[in-house]
Formats: structure tokens, sequence, C-alpha cells
């Protein structure tokens, strides 16, 4: 019985770290759809018997596995890219778990406890920006290009650090926008 509160603890530190995330609304509701698992990948799609085996599963960014959630936003070759850009640019190196909830809690205890803001804002923006490209790419032709997805999710953090007023490293925008460790 205590490890279903521990466990339940656990979930409800993540999704209030969600909500209360200084990042716009839709971006909280996707990143919580995503720890739900409730987002429309190819894989709920067909448990929910909305398309049928028949129909590609394949994850549509890199084709070589089905499309899950975990697979898409996290181990995909193309998406992994983006995780391995941003450790690189908040200076951390490590391995993140392929788990949706430990991915989370995972990123977003890489830096200081004046971090978590920063960092959970960050993740919520990546899985929010992976998102938003994979169904640009899949419903309007778009193309993935990794260096303008990492450029348009710097932009957005920094807009939403401003908007917001989220807490994150002191940085100029030249400092903001190199590539390298932000998190020292």
């Amino acid at each position: 019985m205590n490890s279903n509160r521990t466990e339940a603890g656990r979930k409800d530190s993540v999704y209030t770290k969600i909500w209360n995330a200084p990042v716009p609304n839709k971006a909280k509701t996707t990143a919580w759809r995503i720890l739900k698992g409730r987002l429309a990948t190819c894989e709920n799609l067909i448990k929910r018997n909305v398309i049928n085996l028949s129909v590609e599963a394949n994850c549509f960014l890199c084709a070589t596995q089905t499309e899950t959630l975990e697979h898409l936003l996290f181990t995909c070759p193309k998406t992994d890219e983006i995780w391995c850009d941003f450790l690189g640019w908040i200076g951390k190196k490590t391995a993140l778990h392929r788990s949706t909830n430990a991915h989370f809690r995972a990123f977003t205890s890489l830096g200081s406890k004046a971090d978590v803001q920063f960092l959970t804002g960050t993740w919520i923006c990546i899985v929010w920006s992976i998102w938003k490209e994979r169904n640009n790419c899949k419903f309007n032709q778009g193309t993935w290009n990794i260096q303008k997805i990492v450029a348009e999710i710097k932009t957005r953090i920094w807009s939403w650090k401003l908007a917001f007023k989220m807490q994150s490293p002191s940085l100029d925008s030249k400092d903001f926008f190199s590539n390298s460790g932000i998190l020292g």
C-alpha cells in the first residue's frame, strides 16, 4: 500500500509541475496528454480502433518502428537528435529514460532546484514542438529539419521565458542562443 502512495505522489508531483509551468496552456495540455499516454500516435489510434492494422503504423519520421508515444518522442533517431542537442545546450551528459514519466522526472532534475521551472518548461517545449512538427510533416507535407526545429524550440523557450517570467539561468539572448552548456 505504501508503494502505491509513493507512486501516486510521484505522478501528482509530475502533473503539478506540468500545470504550474510558466508556459502556454495548449503546451501544458499536450504535455499532460503525453504523460497520460493520450496522444493520437498510430499505436493509440489502433488501440482505439480509429485506424486498423492495414494502415501504415510505422513512425512517420523514421519509418523503422511502430509509432508509439515513447518511440516518437524519445527513441526515434530523428527526435533523439533533438534531445542530444538540448542536453548539450544545457551542459549535461546523461542517458535519458525511455518511459515518459521517468524521462520527464530525469530531465527536470538535471539542474539545481532553481533550474526545475526552466527545465520543466524546456521539456514541455521540446515534446510539444516535436508533436507539432510531426503533425506538420504528416498532414502538411512539411520537412523535418533538425537545425530549424532546435532553433524554433530555443526561440519558443526564450519567448515563454519573457512572457511568463520563467525562472531560468541569468543569460542575455546571445548566451541563451549559444550552443554551449547554459546550466554549467
